[in-house]
């Protein structure tokens, strides 16, 4: 089932109509029907998530994938039981619900184009794979094959900002010989903290500008009015 199929049954099973899920997300109803076919339905992925703020009770991994049960309930059941790989988009395919092998469903995550997710995620399966063999294998330490690229950091940081989980848990997991914390400082926070002191200097800067430029004013009123108590004298008499 397309993606444009599934929106379509949730008007008919859960809302009352296309209309109604559009007035539900905050959408002309114009625009939102013009996305409900196969050659638009691309229009349709970046509002999953108010779909789902707007109706709660639906699975998220049927809409985003047609996968399991339609309603919640039954698919965390599933949800459960499902184990996911000890890597860093397992991790993330955990922390989410993303399905991670959907360049479509990274792209959005990542922040990139997706012409350069689609390669960097068919070389990554294809190492957690290779991985994965030779794990059941039982295989040594000199056959042991490369594992999964690291994700680029500007990747995971812009996951960060949208999604929460910090970058470095999920690249490397919990750490094997000791507590290593799973919270890391923000990397914009240094830059966000200058600039929040550029902007309280900036405001600083205008207040005193305020103030010059009242006094300046109060100070030229009252030499205006000065000069108007002096008493005026012809030339010719002084």
């Amino acid at each position: 089932m397309e993606l444009f199929e599934r929106i379509k049954k949730i008007g008919k099973v859960v809302a009352t109509s296309d209309s109604a899920i559009a007035a539900a997300i905050g959408m002309k109803q114009s625009t939102f029907s013009g996305y409900l076919n196969e050659q638009r339905q691309h229009n349709l992925w970046p509002l999953l998530p108010l779909i789902l703020e707007a109706f709660p009770h639906l699975s998220r991994q049927w809409l985003y994938f047609g996968e399991g049960p339609m309603l919640k309930d039954a698919q965390q059941e599933t949800a459960e039981r499902t184990v996911y790989p000890d890597d860093p988009l397992g991790r993330i395919a955990a922390l989410t619900g993303l399905n991670t092998h959907d360049a479509l469903q990274l792209q959005l995550a990542f922040g990139v184009d997706y012409s350069e997710i689609r390669p960097w995620l068919g070389t990554y399966l294809l190492a957690r794979e290779a991985m994965q063999k030779w794990r059941a294998e039982g295989g040594t330490e000199e056959t042991m094959p490369e594992p999964p690229a690291r994700i680029p950091d500007a990747w995971l940081n812009y996951f960060w900002g949208h999604y929460g989980p910090n970058p470095g848990w999920i690249q490397y997991g919990d750490h094997p010989h000791g507590s290593a914390p799973k919270l890391m400082p923000n990397p914009l926070s240094k830059e966000l903290d200058k600039l929040h002191a550029q902007l309280d200097a900036a405001e600083r800067n205008l207040h005193a500008l305020h103030q010059q430029k009242w006094m300046t004013e109060d100070g030229a009123d009252q030499g205006d009015e000065g000069l108007a108590r002096m008493p005026h004298t012809a030339p010719g008499n002084r």
